[in-house]
């Protein structure tokens, strides 16, 4: 709980790189559209979404624009304990960058992120629990899925 995680946004034409700091807690990858970036923060405290402008055409472009918060896994890392020996989340966002989705690792629930009015709206329940936070893809029937995320 004591680990602090930031994102850094490098400048490959001029260098300049700008450091962002996400908030203490465990940070897993990120997901890209290209309107946002959103990642989640696993902490005993209280989990968060956060939302990071990724548009070049925004005034708020290479800010954070939100911590949306998540409600708390029923198992989650104990205070002082090992992180990966509990439940996690994992993170994916529609290709337009208009929805974010998080989920809650053996719970069997995904939260489904606004982006624009940057709130939870609603919660998936899937059939499995999805055991360590399980795997997230989003797709959308009229844009190209492109993984932006290296493995």
């Amino acid at each position: 709980e004591d680990w602090r995680n930031d994102a850094y946004i490098a400048d490959i034409v001029s260098g300049e790189v700008t450091r962002l700091e996400l908030g203490p807690g465990l940070v897993y990858r990120q997901a890209l559209s290209d309107l946002y970036a959103l990642y989640f923060t696993l902490h005993p405290d209280g989990d968060n979404a956060v939302l990071l402008d990724t548009n070049p055409k925004s005034p708020t472009f290479h800010q954070i624009i939100a911590r949306i918060p998540l409600d708390p896994l029923q198992n989650p890392p104990p205070r002082g304990g090992d992180p990966f020996a509990a439940e996690s989340r994992r993170v994916s966002i529609s290709p337009d960058g208009r929805w974010g989705f998080i989920s809650h690792g053996g719970d069997g629930l995904i939260s489904i992120i606004d982006t624009q009015t940057q709130q939870v709206v609603n919660k998936l329940a899937t059939p499995t629990p999805l055991t360590a936070g399980g795997y997230l893809i989003a797709v959308q029937s009229d844009m190209e899925l492109g993984d932006t995320i290296g493995r």
